[in-house]
């Protein structure tokens, strides 16, 4: 006869002796976005000769409460000729996720 209180996992272990990390995704949003123009509409004449483009990205997360971090991407590019700005866009997505039983040398590479 077996006890139907406590089912062995497929691996021979009991479901008490080891929990699994869980990776839950809350939301995925558009936390900022940006556009400018400033020259425009003079800027979209065809008369901009080498423009450069300029383009940063940073990742970053955050704790926001109990196994709830949030991860952000941070885009910004701006493309210029002459030094003057054709046009200049950032943007800020962003995730919401819930970590459990995740050890912590394994959360900056689950949330980066």
């Amino acid at each position: 006869m077996t006890d139907q209180g406590s089912e062995a996992q497929p691996n021979g272990n009991d479901a008490t002796e080891g929990t699994q990390p869980q990776v839950q995704m809350l939301g995925q949003y558009l936390k900022d976005v940006s556009f400018e123009s400033p020259k425009a509409p003079q800027s979209l004449n065809g008369q901009v000769e080498n423009p450069k483009m300029h383009i940063d990205v940073n990742v970053k997360a955050r704790k926001v409460a109990d196994d709830v971090y949030e991860s952000t991407i941070d885009f910004n590019a701006r493309s210029t000729s002459d030094g003057a700005t054709i046009f200049e866009i950032e943007v800020t997505y962003a995730g919401l996720a819930r970590l459990k039983d995740v050890p912590d040398d394994m959360l900056q590479p689950i949330l980066l």
